[in-house]
C-alpha cells in the first residue's frame, strides 16, 4: 500500500514537471510567487452605504439618565382636568372591550391589555377617577364578554405610586 502510494505521487510529480517546467524554473529564479500575475489594477472607488465615518471623537458612553425614551411622567398639559384623564382612558377602554368581546378573549389576556393602559394612566388618577373607570368596566364587561369581571381583578391592574420621591 505504501509502494503504491509512493509511485503514485512520484508519477505527478514528474508529469506537473514535464509540463509546469518553465513555470517552475522561472518562480525559483525571480523569488517571488506572482507568476503570470496580473499587475495590482486600482480598484474603483465605492460609495459607502453608510456614508462616511464621523472625524469627531465622541463618547462611546452614553448617561442613562440622558437618554429620553418617553416624557416624564410629570410631562402632563397643565390644562388637562380630570374629565379628560377620565374621558382618554374610557377612550381607550371601549375598543379593547370590543375586541376582548370580538376574539373572545380570556379573562388573562383581557386583564394584561387592561394593565397595558392603567399603566399609562395609573399616576394621573386619583382614587375617584379610578372608581369611575371601576364602574364603567363592571358595566360594560357584563353584557359584552364571556367572563365576569369583578373589583378584586381590577384593582391590582393599577401601579402602585412610590412616594420615595
Amino acid at each position: 500500500m505504501l509502494a503504491a502510494a509512493t509511485g503514485l505521487g512520484l508519477y505527478y510529480l514528474v508529469v506537473l514537471f514535464l509540463f509546469y517546467r518553465k513555470n517552475i524554473k522561472n518562480f525559483f529564479k525571480s523569488g517571488t510567487s506572482r507568476i503570470n500575475l496580473q499587475a495590482d489594477r486600482p480598484h474603483p472607488t465605492q460609495v459607502s452605504i453608510m456614508g462616511p465615518a464621523s472625524p469627531e471623537a465622541g463618547s462611546l458612553l452614553s448617561d442613562a439618565a440622558a437618554i429620553q425614551v418617553a416624557p416624564q411622567l410629570s410631562s402632563r398639559p397643565e390644562g388637562e382636568t380630570a374629565d379628560t384623564v377620565i374621558g382618554d382612558i374610557l377612550q381607550e377602554l371601549q375598543p379593547l372591550l370590543e375586541v376582548a368581546a370580538e376574539a373572545h378573549a380570556e379573562k388573562e389576556e383581557f386583564l394584561s391589555l387592561l394593565r397595558l393602559v392603567t399603566d399609562k394612566y395609573g399616576v394621573f388618577t386619583s382614587p375617584s377617577q379610578k372608581d369611575t373607570v371601576h364602574r364603567f368596566l363592571l358595566d360594560q364587561s357584563k353584557d359584552r364578554l364571556a367572563f365576569n369581571l369583578d373589583l378584586t381583578d381590577l384593582q391590582p391592574l393599577w401601579p402602585q405610586v412610590s412616594s420615595q420621591h
